[in-house]
């Protein structure tokens, strides 16, 4: 009986020992350097799958999980990965103005709204092991 116990505890130590944690982002605007929070994500890794899902970003908002920084309207965005992903697109997913028309743009780098305003901009990066988003909070100024 303790031969198999054993085999089956140094299997499961042996899945976790490769699980890949989740990917962090950071990125620079206006002349900050601001880390990402993370977002809604589905992620498997180890033989263990993970997905959660984000609150709306008004309440992400309300509740201080996200912190505006502020940059100058057309000011770049540069986002960075502590692991490369595969692929990587920007939305704007949120305008304190109700109004957001943009889709989804492919890549890392993209320019802040024209108009001012509060926005907060997601970013999903494609791993292997699944797909994050990370959130930009920004009050944009003229």
């Amino acid at each position: 009986m303790k031969g198999p116990l054993a085999a089956m505890l140094l299997l499961a130590a042996a899945c976790s020992l490769g699980a890949a944690p989740l990917p962090t982002a950071a990125a620079d605007v206006g002349g900050s350097h601001v880390s990402l929070a993370r977002g809604s994500y589905c992620w498997s890794s180890g033989g263990q799958a993970t997905c959660a899902d984000s609150a709306d970003p008004e309440a992400l908002l309300r509740t201080g999980y996200l912190k505006p920084v502020t940059a100058p309207s057309g000011a770049p965005v540069k986002v960075t990965f502590n692991s490369a992903p595969s692929s990587v697109e920007n939305r704007l997913l949120w305008a304190a103005s109700g109004t957001v028309t943009a889709a989804a743009s492919p890549g890392a780098s993209f320019v802040l709204a024209a108009q001012p305003g509060r926005y907060v901009y997601a970013i999903t990066g494609k791993w292997q092991e699944g797909d994050v988003s990370f959130l930009l909070p920004v009050d944009v100024t003229s």
